[in-house]
């Protein structure tokens, strides 16, 4: 093993203390045993895990003495066939075999020779030194956006099969009827049960029309995850897609954000979780309402795996993840002023509000703070935290507040000195209730909204005239992607998303960050 550690340290790898756990290792035929066992100070973590990341990294290591001649290393690209009969194993004894170039089966035994874990097959791609270090010197504050692209056209026009659509949406019936689409109308999921139960034909698709509903965030999401939950629990429709249809929930260029629908947007959210948890189910489209748009919707989606749509005069576009551009250094981007008044921060003293209240006061020179949260100075480290910022040069208000509460928010806004006049807002508050969307209750529903969602309208609609700086909100990954157990929490961070386009469309302050995981753990 002499060197080892400093060739891999050459290649661009380089290797703490908790991955330097090989004992020994032995080459015969072609096949590597290795000898492995987790440094002191981490094995005590050993019992979390079924194997050990750092441990099954090291025994990996052992590959480095094969081939000292090739400048690089080779680093696990895909495993396949992986099955464990013990966990938690703090020393293993492992034998790899190859089995083509780049490929190994590994087996995996404790100290004693007892089986631990059996990996069929793993392959490994290779990476140059100048790979990792193009890696490692990618800014870490890379950021992306939503995209919606061009569908491909298809190859010929396929059969849409049979379609329904329910409700007395006239708008969608007339719609689908001059798209020439043959769909069959029925009052409600009931109707269409009691059809089928009396011997109609089971259609493909169902298509679930969702009206705009400015007046009712709350209760436009909660109409959708009543019919979502009906739906699943209807073994007569298990093999159709139900097709939850909108208006104004996505922003495709300036006409739409200038019309977004907030309601829908949540829809989305809430349908993007279900989509995630029963893959095949349901599918999400926002169609302007143009004949030719639902002619393409339907002769798309009958070809298409894909489960969410946006059409717009006859086209197809789809949602992709893409990277966002870093402005050229010449090109003129107004920085944001935070240091000409109080800015407020909702969830102020919750574990993400205080790393940003630390943040606007010592990167952006605040110096005027008002700090909301429901219990205000009576939360856990509220006092420690305004003390810590009123030593940093800030002067810092906390105030008990319950940002749902629209009345108790114009209050606190009321409150604010005519000598440090808002001009700015971060709203990271939020409650999370994780489940699936076949146990989520209208209830639950209505809690997670109305402390994400309902809570930043409310900002919105009471600060909009203040002329604000900046108007920053704590969005999720969730609401992108739908992540499966957190439908709830999907929905009000589209609302969030769809709010900020709102406010740029109307020429005001507004960004919504779609966070991922964060480093610590609290909140």
């Amino acid at each position: 093993l002499e060197g080892l550690y400093e060739r891999l340290a050459g290649a661009g790898l380089v290797y703490g203390s908790a991955f330097r756990g090989l004992r020994g290792v032995w080459v015969s035929g072609g096949e590597v045993f290795v000898e492995a066992a987790l440094p002191e100070e981490v094995a005590v973590e050993a019992s979390a895990y079924g194997v050990h990341p750092a441990l099954l990294d090291t025994v990996l290591h052992a590959l480095g003495l094969q081939t000292p001649e090739v400048e690089g290393a080779m680093l696990p690209f895909l495993w396949s066939g992986v099955s464990l009969s013990a966990v938690g194993v703090s020393a293993v004894r492992v034998r790899l075999s190859p089995r083509g170039s780049g490929e190994y089966r590994l087996r995996v035994a404790d100290a004693a020779g007892q089986p631990v874990a059996d990996i069929d097959s793993l392959v490994l791609r290779p990476v140059t030194a100048a790979d990792l270090a193009r890696a490692g010197s990618a800014p870490t504050e890379d950021l992306f956006r939503l995209d919606w692209v061009s569908a491909p056209a298809p190859a010929e026009p396929g059969d849409p099969g049979d379609w329904a659509v329910l409700g007395t949406d006239a708008q969608a019936e007339d719609g689908w009827r001059a798209a020439g689409v043959a769909v069959t109308n029925y009052q409600d999921l009931g109707a269409l049960t009691a059809a089928v139960a009396g011997g109609a034909s089971v259609p493909g698709t169902v298509v679930l029309p969702v009206e705009a509903n400015p007046g009712d965030l709350i209760g436009g999401v909660a109409g959708v995850l009543a019919a979502m939950r009906t739906w699943l629990a209807e073994k007569c429709l298990e093999d159709s897609r139900l097709v939850v249809s909108t208006t104004g929930a996505v922003a495709l260029d300036a006409a739409d954000a200038s019309e977004l629908d907030l309601a829908s947007a949540g829809v989305w959210g809430l349908v993007r979780s279900a989509i995630s948890e029963h893959p095949g189910r349901f599918a999400l489209a926002d169609v302007d309402g143009e004949p030719d748009s639902y002619r393409a919707l339907a002769a798309y989606a009958a070809e298409s795996d894909e489960s969410q749509f946006a059409v717009r005069d006859g086209r197809v576009r789809l949602p992709r993840i893409v990277r966002m551009t870093v402005p050229a250094a010449d090109e003129d981007v107004p920085a944001t002023r935070w240091d000409r008044g109080t800015v407020l921060v909702t969830g102020g003293t919750g574990g993400l509000g205080a790393v940003v209240a630390r943040h606007l006061v010592t990167v952006h020179g605040v110096r005027d703070l008002l700090l909301l949260s429901r219990r205000g100075v009576g939360a856990p480290g509220a006092v420690e935290l305004r003390d810590e910022l009123a030593g940093l040069g800030a002067r810092v208000a906390i105030a008990a507040c319950d940002v749902s509460d629209r009345a108790a928010l114009s209050d606190v806004l009321d409150a604010v000195p005519e000598d440090a006049p808002l001009t700015g807002v971060v709203h990271a508050a939020g409650v999370l209730d994780d489940g699936v969307v076949a146990d989520l209750t209208p209830e639950r529903l209505a809690r997670v909204l109305a402390a994400k969602a309902e809570s930043a309208v409310h900002l919105h609609e009471l600060t909009a005239d203040r002329g604000l700086d900046a108007f920053v909100l704590f969005s999720s990954f969730a609401g992108v992607v739908g992540s499966a157990g957190q439908s709830a929490y999907a929905a009000g961070n589209a609302v969030l998303d769809a709010l900020a386009v709102s406010r740029r469309a109307q020429g005001l302050a507004g960004v919504s960050l779609a966070w991922g995981m964060w480093e610590q753990a609290e909140g």
